[in-house]
């Protein structure tokens, strides 16, 4: 047999092997989205204890916030409440990573960019993308914790749409680092 053949087999042969200690944990129940208008534009304060005013909508990922209005019977989708930045919170549990793993959060979709928050802590900016894009990875290794609060700011677009959310999944991966 060829080498390069043989090298290719191998990597075939191994892919299964590496993909299967891979692990997801999905966070796709459990979400309460408000406007910034009422709840202020303060990241460290939406990922921690504080959550702010007590009207959050409940949610469920993916889902615009014209979806999540109209799951929770709000029918006021007029412009104007568009205009602002949209706050989408969770809080989780999950077990620290052990030694050798590496724990990711994976955004695959987001629509008109947000800023990313997660225990007191700014994880950053991503632009714009839709599902099918390339999914954004943001390495929470050392931000996860046993009991964890996770705040995302969705920006809204020039033209006030309700279509301003998260229209992609929101989930860990936990990886093995060898």
């Amino acid at each position: 047999m060829l080498p390069g053949r043989t090298l290719f087999l191998m990597a075939v042969l191994t892919l299964p092997a590496a993909a299967a200690a891979q692990r997801t944990v999905p966070l796709d129940h459990g979400w309460q989205v408000q406007t910034s208008a009422m709840a202020g534009t303060d990241g460290v304060a939406r990922s921690t204890d504080a959550p702010g005013p007590s009207q959050w909508y409940d949610a469920t990922l993916p889902a615009t916030v014209g979806e999540i209005l109209r799951a929770n019977r709000d029918t006021d989708t007029s412009a104007r409440r568009f205009t602002s930045p949209w706050w989408f919170r969770k809080v989780f549990e999950i077990a620290t990573p052990v030694d050798g793993e590496r724990v990711l959060l994976v955004l695959e979709g987001v629509s008109f960019g947000a800023e990313i928050y997660m225990n007191g802590s700014s994880l950053g900016k991503v632009a714009a993308f839709t599902p099918g894009a390339p999914s954004t990875l943001i390495d929470v290794t050392d931000t996860l914790r046993p009991y964890n609060i996770i705040a995302i700011l969705v920006s809204p677009s020039r033209t006030a749409t309700p279509d301003l959310g998260i229209p992609g999944p929101v989930y860990l991966r936990i990886l093995p680092v060898d």
